[in-house]
């Protein structure tokens, strides 16, 4: 109902209730045409004089009936109309379908260009760094890091040079990152750096690729060095991790050196200062109590020191059992010099029960099979039942090499020049030359070799031997031409060693090696 001014009180009440019965449609609102309202002022003026006032209310009532018919058919159609257009929406929203996904193959990426992008920023990376490498930086502290990392690989690799740059290196960038001599961090830097001096002359070799003390006794200056410095920061009588770390590299160098009694005085007194610090059953403590165990090994084999090293090996052993438990793999290594030491006793079935728990120790719950400490005990047993020399003991020999070659070279991934098979290759070898395969022998030596050269690169001073035994073994088997090459080139390398080496006088032993291996080329 359309509300008017002369009837505005129906009109509301008439309203309110088509509003309650048109719930369930739309609503719609309708304005009021406006020419309608002036054609009937209009007319009120023209019938004014004529029309009475019960005329003039006819008159509006059918002109009121006339607009309400004609907006009520307009609300219908309206009405109408709006159900039609909803009904359509919703036909069209069922008739329409998901959109499909286009998918688009990702072309592979070029392999040359990807590998040009990584080389422009690893370029870019490396210029960037070389401008905040700068004195008291980080970023600096981190470089010296790097390198002294990169020394310990040539120093493992016996290449002397780049150890000495590398470790030059660092000697000149400390006082760069420290800033102050003789603080803290000066302080503990240079003495880990001349710790690291001492270790690299400690691998130095003689001419027959065999470990030799430095001439010039640098393992020992540079320990000495680098206690020295320590102590001008910590007090000697103070028990320090890194004054201990210190007494022991003066002990390692005592003890390649030869010295013996002095390597054990700075061994005890760094075993001691660890032991007040961290207690004595600590696993620090077993790395110090090793020490001890290698000096003790080079004094006179008695009852008294194999009764001392297996009370050293055992204490070990049962202070990572309690730290780690029973049959844990962090025991390997103290059970593995704990076999060692027994290995003295007349009995030989202890030292068996030690391997047998050696091949039972498990790690997350699976057994381990496949560990160096393993595999060395067994070359060792192996390298026993070599001495008995009986034709059931050779069978289990090359039973036993076969296994842990195998086993290993699982270990390695298949890679036959590792440098892990090393030990039980050369105890391969010699196992054939005992038992006169010459053959197998030299192929075995020519395993070594290969090995050797996978391990520095190219020929150094460690082939020598190798080469004259395969020189001796080319000889056996009837190919002395082939053995002359080989001994040739063990004298090349010998001759080149000597050129960056001062000459060392030979023993009567290594005379005698010598004038044997050249007789053997030609007799």
């Amino acid at each position: 109902m359309i509300k008017t001014e002369e009837d505005e009180a129906p009109a509301a009440a008439s309203a309110q209730q088509d509003d309650e019965n048109a719930s369930d449609e739309p609503k719609i609102e309708v304005k009021q045409p406006e020419e309608p309202a002036k054609a009937n002022e209009e007319k009120k003026e023209v019938t004014k004089d004529v029309k009475t006032e019960d005329v003039k209310k006819e008159d509006v009532k059918k002109e009121e009936v006339k607009k309400e018919e004609a907006v009520e058919v307009k609300t219908e159609d309206a009405v109408e109309g709006a159900k039609e257009e909803k009904k359509e929406t919703v036909e069209e929203k069922k008739e329409e379908k998901p959109a499909e996904v286009e998918v688009v193959e990702k072309e592979a990426p070029d392999a040359e260009k990807l590998k040009e992008e990584i080389k422009e920023k690893v370029e870019k990376f490396e210029v960037d760094y070389s401008k905040i490498a700068l004195t008291n930086s980080l970023a600096l502290h981190s470089i010296v890091k790097t390198v002294s990392a990169l020394a310990k690989i040539y120093i493992v690799r016996h290449e002397i040079e780049k150890s000495q740059a590398a470790l030059g290196f660092i000697e000149k960038a400390i006082p760069a990152i420290t800033g102050v001599e003789g603080n803290e961090a000066n302080t503990f830097l240079l003495a880990k750096l001349y710790q690291q001096y001492s270790h690299l002359y400690l691998t130095l070799t003689n001419q027959h690729g065999a470990e030799k003390y430095d001439l010039e006794d640098r393992p020992l200056k540079f320990g000495e060095k680098s206690l020295d410095v320590t102590k001008a920061l910590i007090p000697e009588k103070e028990s320090n991790y890194v004054l201990a770390k210190a007494l022991a590299c003066v002990g390692k160098a005592y003890l390649v050196k030869g010295e013996r009694e002095k390597a054990e005085e700075f061994f005890l007194q760094a075993q001691t200062k660890i032991q007040v610090a961290f207690g004595a059953e600590t696993p620090i403590a077993v790395k110090y109590n090793q020490n001890l165990v290698e000096a003790y090994n080079l004094r006179e084999e008695t009852e008294e020191r194999a009764k001392l090293l297996i009370d050293i090996t055992q204490s070990n052993l049962d202070i990572c059992e309690k730290i780690f438990g029973k049959g844990s793999i962090y025991n390997i290594r103290p059970m593995y010099t704990l076999y060692t030491a027994k290995l003295h006793e007349r009995d030989s079935s202890a030292s068996q029960k030690v391997l047998k728990d050696l091949a039972s120790l498990e790690h997350d719950g699976e057994p381990v099979r496949q560990n160096q400490f393993q595999y060395k005990a067994i070359l060792i047993d192996t390298m026993i039942l070599m001495r008995q020399a009986t034709q059931q003991s050779v069978m289990r020999v090359e039973l036993q090499l076969s296994s842990v070659f195998e086993r290993q070279l699982e270990y390695c991934e298949s890679n036959k020049n590792h440098p892990f098979l090393e030990e039980v290759v050369s105890i391969f070898a010699s196992y054939f030359e005992s038992a006169g395969s010459y053959q197998n022998a030299f192929l075995m030596w020519s395993k070594f070799l290969r090995i050797q050269q996978n391990l520095f690169g190219k020929d150094r001073e460690q082939m020598i031997s190798t080469y004259k035994k395969m020189a001796t073994l080319s000889t056996a088997i009837g190919e002395p031409t082939t053995g002359a090459k080989y001994f040739q080139k063990a004298a090349e390398i010998l001759d080149e060693f000597k050129k960056t080496h001062k000459d060392e006088p030979k023993t009567k032993e290594e005379e005698q090696e010598d004038l044997e291996e050249q007789s053997a080329l030609y007799f």
